[in-house]
């Protein structure tokens, strides 16, 4: 019996831990990403990992301008397709990344645009 070598593709989403975990989602269309990126859903999750997922401009343009999108610390995008316009997004134009610490952009244009594979897009707060 053959065993198929592609990767598994999963997708959790966890409300209780906050969490959206997606990766090898390379089946879901950019249409569909957008509507997914959209969601008010999303208003409770910290952490968004969306790796190896296809994602292009469109899709990652509509999760940074989610409007309910307010409380994620940690979101890694890596091993993607998007594009200049998509990174731009990211770092000038979020409504709802006001809180973030942490954003991986692994293999990714926008890593190559940063100059590096991963950096801390806003300060950690200090602890007073």
């Amino acid at each position: 019996m053959a065993q198929n070598s592609q990767p598994r593709s999963t997708i959790i989403f966890d409300a209780l831990q906050e969490s959206l975990i997606c990766t090898n989602c390379t089946s879901i269309s950019e249409e569909l990403w957008v509507v997914l990126l959209q969601s008010p859903h999303l208003s409770v999750v910290r952490e968004l990992r969306l790796t190896h997922c296809n994602l292009g401009d469109n899709a990652v343009i509509a999760l940074v301008k989610n409007p309910y999108l307010r409380k994620p610390k940690k979101l890694d995008l890596s091993f993607n397709s998007f594009q200049e316009q998509a990174t731009k997004a990211i770092l000038e134009e979020s409504v709802g990344l006001q809180n973030l610490i942490e954003l991986q952009l692994d293999n990714t244009d926008a890593a190559i645009l940063q100059r590096g594979n991963h950096f801390n897009h806003r300060p950690k707060p200090a602890l007073f």
